[in-house]
């Protein structure tokens, strides 16, 4: 009856723990909530071009775009829709995107009203159409044509991202060809993104375009001469007239593209007009940052996760630094304050690059370790980067609020395994030419490294081999019988005591000196000539096997990473421990200490 009843229950909990299993998958695969964005391809084109509108909706939602508020300004010439769906991590993901190709009815600046999809609406838009230039009309009967031109405006700064716009023009097909943009001396020249080909009518002319877009970042001021770009090719064989061509011209072509001497083309070469643009010094406001963008953004992780700071134990803190128009090379690492009692590290920023193929975006990313050295209130100082805004031509400032955290005891020992990273030389009181790394310290980042690891397989993997080893032990002791298991290897004995002798002046003469540093490196000699087999690797595991002398240890281990380490006393510290060494009975090392050496050896 009581096992019924066991059985009873059991299956009850099973079931309600597969319910609640099943409702968490199903809330963890439903799509987020819909997001509805608008963009055009281009927001300049002349009279008679066409410009594509492309809507993106994220997430969950239903209907399609209502286009109607487009036919006030607009004539709709083609639409297209297409649709990804993705599962990562237990959460699904998709996303439509529409492209609308319009043919403005008007010149001037034509405003995309917002565009209903399902519940969701786009923001509204600006279109500007102008009409063509002289310039350009005088070229309208040719069947080739190059157009560049730059949007820096009146001046340009040195850094600054300048957008350069490429156009091939050709109303007769292209059977290949070469376009280069230009070489410019005294800057770089990137390409953004992927060349984009649309159709495009002048004067009752169509032709094929083929667009692609650079930026141009000036090295010095002064001015900037952008040579001409230039186009080799072979245009298709020569038409009798606009749009028309003869039986025979179309025979010939055809041949000749299949023939093995030639392919019927018209070699053609072309250039576009050189730019002329005036690029300024550096501004006094300025100061001694220069980030010359569109926009910067600070975003810091503490803000949606903050921290839990216990003494001695590390804390990360990962800034994100995003800016429009500036490359991920242009972005200094970031300089962050120190706060009282608190060690911080950070590691080295991973910068980057992006386009969406009208502009360039970059994105930096810096993780810092926090260690605080004392329990109570900790502020942590606001961070501020400055930066030039090239839309306001002023200077602006990306700030990050300072934090006012407590910091709360840490758990028992781990005071000294935070010490076991060293402090930095520049609160050492031994000159930095008598120091050097400890090779077994972990390299910068270890923490964030370590803690996305898969440590639950190495855990099965270590209770499997633990399960084989024990299994074979067992084995071995029924064949091999009591005699061979009792010949266990002798452990290796300590060092005798002359070498604690030859080392306690040493710690004598650096407490007499007040040397903390040296008083410290002796503590830990003094450990590995006691416990050979099992030496101490920090000075809170000496004071931990001590009898004597464990608070006079942590003052001193306090004092190594102290802004002034003057107040330590080293007679103190001598008289606690001087009689400790000859104790015969050490309390034995706990298991879980770390591996990594504190203090460096001096060489």
């Amino acid at each position: 009856m009581i096992m019924k009843t066991m059985q009873a229950r059991s299956a009850k909990h099973f079931c309600i723990n597969g319910l609640l299993t099943g409702l968490l998958a199903l809330v963890l695969s439903m799509p987020a909530a819909a997001d509805v964005r608008a963009r055009l391809d281009r927001d300049k084109v002349y009279v008679g071009d066409p410009v594509t509108l492309v809507i993106e909706r994220s997430g969950a939602s239903s209907g399609e775009p209502d286009l109607s508020p487009l036919n006030k300004d607009f004539r709709v010439l083609g639409t297209g829709t297409s649709t990804q769906f993705s599962f990562v991590n237990g959460r699904s993901s998709n996303r439509t995107t529409w492209t609308v190709q319009l043919g403005p009815l008007q010149e001037g600046k034509l405003r995309i009203p917002p565009i209903q999809v399902g519940a969701e609406q786009t923001a509204a838009l600006e279109l500007e159409v102008t009409e063509i230039p002289e310039q350009l009309a005088a070229q309208q009967s040719e069947q080739l044509f190059l157009e560049a031109e730059v949007d820096a405006g009146d001046h340009a700064y040195v850094q600054q991202q300048i957008p350069y716009t490429l156009r091939l023009y050709h109303a007769e097909p292209l059977l290949n060809g070469d376009l280069r943009p230009p070489q410019i001396k005294d800057a770089l020249t990137r390409q953004l993104g992927d060349e984009r080909r649309y159709t495009v009518t002048r004067n009752n002319r169509r032709y094929q375009v083929v667009e692609r877009r650079y930026t141009i970042s000036p090295e010095k001021s002064g001015e900037l001469r952008i040579p001409p770009a230039t186009f080799s090719g072979q245009l298709s064989a020569a038409q009798q007239g606009p749009g028309r061509s003869s039986p025979l011209d179309s025979l010939r072509q055809q041949f000749f593209r299949n023939s093995p001497f030639g392919n019927g083309g018209r070699p053609v070469r072309i250039s576009s007009k050189a730019i002329t643009i005036d690029v300024l010094p550096r501004p006094a406001a300025a100061g001694n940052s220069w980030l010359p963008a569109e926009d910067l953004e600070l975003q810091d992780s503490w803000a949606s996760d903050p921290p839990r700071l216990r003494t001695g134990e590390p804390a990360s803190r990962t800034i994100s630094l995003r800016a429009t128009g500036l490359s991920g090379t242009q972005i200094p690492a970031l300089e962050i304050e120190s706060p009282e009692h608190t060690r911080v590290y950070p590691e080295t920023p991973v910068n980057e690059s992006h386009t969406d193929g009208d502009k360039v975006f970059a994105s930096s990313r810096q993780t810092f370790t926090y260690i605080p050295g004392q329990a109570g209130e900790l502020t942590i100082p606001a961070l501020e980067v400055h930066w030039w805004d090239t839309r306001s031509d002023k200077q602006a400032t990306a700030r990050l609020p300072q934090w006012v955290v407590k910091v709360e005891p840490g758990a028992s020992g781990t005071q000294s395994r935070t010490n076991e990273v060293p402090p930095p030389v520049r609160q050492s009181a031994v000159p930095a030419e008598k120091t050097r790394p400890d090779p077994q310290q972990p390299g910068e980042g270890w923490f964030e490294q370590i803690r996305g690891f898969p440590w639950h397989w190495v855990l099965l993997a270590l209770l499997a081999l633990a399960a084989l080893w024990l299994a074979g032990r067992w084995l071995g002791s029924r064949t091999r019988g009591t005699a061979e298991i009792e010949s266990k290897p002798v452990e290796k004995q300590p060092e005798p005591a002359s070498s604690i002798a030859n080392i306690l002046p040493q710690l004598r003469r650096a407490c007499e000196a007040n040397d903390a540093r040296k008083a410290a490196q002796a503590l830990l000699e003094l450990g590995r000539a006691r416990w050979p087999n099992d030496p101490p690797r920090s000075l809170g595991q000496v004071a931990g096997r001590l009898g004597h002398g464990r608070e006079q240890i942590s003052i001193l281990d306090r004092a190594l990473y102290a802004a002034d380490a003057s107040t330590w006393t080293g007679a103190d510290l001598w008289a606690s421990v001087e009689n400790a060494w000859n104790e015969r009975v050490m309390p034995k090392k706990t298991a879980g200490e770390p591996l990594q050496p504190l203090y460096p050896h001096s060489s």
